[in-house]
């Protein structure tokens, strides 16, 4: 199974970079530059429950089960 490796459906980091990214599309006031983003960024970052961190990482057994079974 060489391609896992690449498969962005079976890394915690993307899901979390794609919950960013929703948080961040949210906000009512959107960043105008690179400052105003990396702040809003580290901010986001922070507020991420550690529970959804947990949770996206339990996830990988699960989907790679579910992969392989396939």
């Amino acid at each position: 199974m060489n391609w896992l490796a690449v498969s962005p459906d079976l890394s915690p980091i993307e899901h979390l970079w794609d919950e960013m990214k929703r948080r961040l599309q949210a906000q009512p006031n959107q960043p105008r530059n690179l400052n105003q983003l990396e702040r809003d960024l580290r901010i986001i970052w922070n507020n991420i429950p550690q529970a959804l961190i947990q949770r996206l990482i339990g996830s990988v057994r699960r989907c790679c089960r579910a992969f392989v079974t396939v």
